[in-house]
């Protein structure tokens, strides 16, 4: 799966450390009991210079346009 970083697994569970937006897609549709994550702000916090860093949107609409194919990817889950 790409995007993985460091996965860990028992008999009835997985779990996975990376960046959800590209360990998503990679994850069976219903397939999640329970989620730990740490949403992103807008503005609040910029971690990096990245594009991908949601905390680098230059405006409202932009944060809440590309937070909604996480929410998306999220739900399906």
């Amino acid at each position: 799966m790409s995007g993985v970083v460091k996965q860990s697994f028992g008999s009835d569970w997985v779990m996975y450390c990376g960046d959800c937006v590209d360990i998503l897609p990679g994850i069976p549709r219903e397939s999640i009991d329970f989620s730990v994550f740490s949403p992103p702000f807008l503005s609040l916090y910029t971690y990096s210079d990245s594009e991908r860093d949601l905390g680098n949107t230059k405006n409202e609409g932009d944060f809440f346009l590309h937070f909604s194919y996480f929410v998306d990817a999220l739900y399906k889950v």
